[in-house]
């Protein structure tokens, strides 16, 4: 029997990972596998009391965790502090992450499941096929698309919804990427992956957690993850510009260096001039950087959880130590 596990990160929104969690349990009920459901408690503030006596009343998931994070860290860190427990537990095939509000739909899990069976290598990721935010939304997303695209040379079309088998899992928890974020580290990393059109649910209760300044750094951090490609293409774009400026100059210059124009124009190539060799010097102190030790998610993680409380089926809830995060126990 396969091992399967369901991660998803939380932040006060337990009556909505209730009903999901509900939902999910039909879901899998021809499975044929050991399904685990693991929810990342990123340092809530309310009490998870919408949860209680789910273990009893779900059938076919055969195990309920919660992951008490010590404080709140973020929905793109909690997950890759979830990732690194899934993965230190060895005993896990395949890896789902989703939303805990229900903007994920349930039902999709067995597209994921079934498309990551026939591709076994890949990691399956749930691509955007339609959104059910509003208009303002949606504008904004197209927006950031764009820019994604103009400062990485990538485009990307997936969050965090998607299914991680346990062989990649085992190199995802490597890359410091993760820790800001999961679908820009799954984008950049060489790790084969295959996408499945899904469309985007409604959240089941209440509004979202997130605000606008928690979506903007949501996007910018899987911008980040592109930093180096980014310099890069500020550079040449730059070096360009400079080049055209430096051309236009000489063509001008000889015939009226007292015009309107060629003042202009020689500013205009100094700015450029500086803020290429700032860009310069950037990519230099970040080439240079990668000599310094690197935050290995799967080494550094492991501290942030303050206990594993664990509802099985027809039992009552227990409470584990946190894993150590000695790193020679993921050898």
């Amino acid at each position: 029997m396969n091992e399967t596990c369901i991660l998803m990160p939380l932040y006060n929104d337990w009556a909505a990972a209730a009903k999901l969690i509900e939902k999910i349990d039909a879901v899998v009920a021809d499975w044929n596998d050991a399904v685990t459901v693991i929810i990342v408690d990123d340092g809530s503030q309310e009490a998870p009391d919408a949860i209680d006596g789910l273990a009893d009343t779900c059938a076919h998931i055969q195990k309920l965790a919660v992951l008490e994070l010590v404080c709140n860290q973020g929905h793109q860190r909690a997950i890759a502090i979830g990732l690194v427990y899934a993965y230190q537990q060895g005993r896990f095939d395949r890896v789902f992450v989703m939303d805990s509000d229900g903007e994920d739909p349930p039902a999709e899990l067995a597209d994921l499941r079934t498309a990551s069976r026939e591709r076994p290598d890949a990691i399956i990721t749930a691509d955007r096929a339609s959104r059910s935010e509003g208009a303002l939304f949606k504008f904004c997303y197209r927006c950031y698309k764009f820019l994604f695209g103009l400062l990485t040379g990538a485009h990307i079309r997936f969050g965090n919804f998607c299914a991680i088998p346990a062989h990649q899992l085992a190199r995802l928890v490597y890359y410091p990427a993760l820790w800001n974020s999961l679908s820009g580290c799954i984008k950049k990393s060489n790790i084969p992956k295959h996408g499945i059109p899904s469309h985007r649910g409604l959240r089941y209760v209440g509004p979202s957690k997130m605000n606008f300044a928690a979506l903007v750094l949501h996007g910018l951090s899987a911008i980040s993850v592109y930093w180096d490609v980014l310099l890069v293409r500020l550079v040449a774009g730059l070096a360009i510009l400079w080049l055209i400026t430096g051309a236009w100059l000489a063509v001008i210059v000889p015939s009226g260096l007292a015009s309107g124009g060629a003042f202009w124009g020689l500013g205009l190539w100094l700015a450029i001039s500086v803020l290429l060799g700032v860009a310069i010097l950037f990519l230099l102190h970040h080439l240079n950087s990668r000599a310094n030790v690197a935050f290995v998610p799967a080494w550094h993680t492991p501290p942030y959880i303050r206990q594993v409380r664990e509802l099985k089926n027809r039992s009552k809830t227990t409470s584990t130590s946190a894993p150590s995060s000695d790193p020679s126990r993921l050898s």
